[in-house]
């Protein structure tokens, strides 16, 4: 276990490992992603030893914004999420080649990777095509994310819906913002994920349910002939509410 801990946090060193100057315009699609729980009793420890990497990072010149997110309710409730968004496959492709990579695997290895229990590493790519993420300079505090295992046949039945979920919101004015982020490799083995943007818990209940904002735009008959077989594209699915820790995130 020790092993695979080592191996995929290895990884979170090597993407922060690019020259600054190359990191200037994150306005890529793309986010490298880590799963992690934590040793029983080792949360305040692994939060200072984060922090600590964090500023190492910062003193050896990583450009890159790093979020941390934690979970609240679900079944790993108490996990951490930490991001690295907008990138693109050519910042990869410069984080592969990067000579400060050992340096910061070290760090990472003999501060965080000891309170680590386990870590599943990943990338995903935001579909603007079917989100509806909150305007520019929005606070996102609380992000409600239910996890999709799509069946693979179904999968333009499941896109179609999500583009008249879009379409919906869009023309209705529903409150509910949200990003669709499509697994690329690793991660949990979820397919799609659909993540909620809300400043507070309490926007997470504006306006009328998702249901009835469907059928008032679509009307009824309309509505169950989109989503009936998108709902039967989903294979498994599970929800989980995460909150947003600035403070152990990046400076924005």
């Amino acid at each position: 276990m020790r092993n695979l801990r080592i191996a995929a946090l290895s990884t979170l060193a090597l993407v922060a490992a690019l020259p600054a100057s190359r990191l200037q315009a994150q306005d890529g699609t793309l986010a490298f992603t880590y799963w992690i729980t934590v040793r029983p009793g080792s949360a305040p420890g692994f939060e200072a030893a984060w922090k600590e990497h964090l500023a190492f990072r910062r003193a050896n010149g990583d450009s890159w914004t790093w979020g941390v997110l934690q979970q609240q309710f679900g079944d790993e409730s108490g996990s951490y999420v930490i991001r690295s968004a907008g990138h693109t496959w050519a910042d990869m492709d410069a984080a592969m080649a990067s000579p400060r990579q050992a340096q910061l695997q070290a760090h990472l290895g003999a501060t965080v990777t000891p309170l680590v229990e386990s870590v599943r590493s990943g990338i995903t790519q935001v579909d603007l095509a079917v989100s509806v993420p909150p305007e520019a300079g929005t606070t996102v505090n609380v992000a409600p994310v239910t996890n999709f295992r799509i069946r693979p046949s179904a999968t333009a039945a499941f896109d179609a819906g999500l583009a008249a979920v879009r379409e919906a919101t869009m023309a209705t004015g529903y409150p509910f913002r949200y990003v669709v982020l499509r697994r690329i490799w690793g991660g949990p083995g979820f397919t799609v994920a659909v993540a909620g943007q809300a400043p507070n818990f309490a926007a997470l209940a504006s306006g009328d349910g998702l249901e009835q904002m469907l059928v008032s735009h679509f009307g009824p008959a309309r509505a169950q002939e989109i989503f009936q077989p998108m709902f039967e594209a989903i294979e498994a699915s599970e929800s989980s509410i995460l909150v947003v820790r600035t403070d152990l995130s990046s400076p924005q």
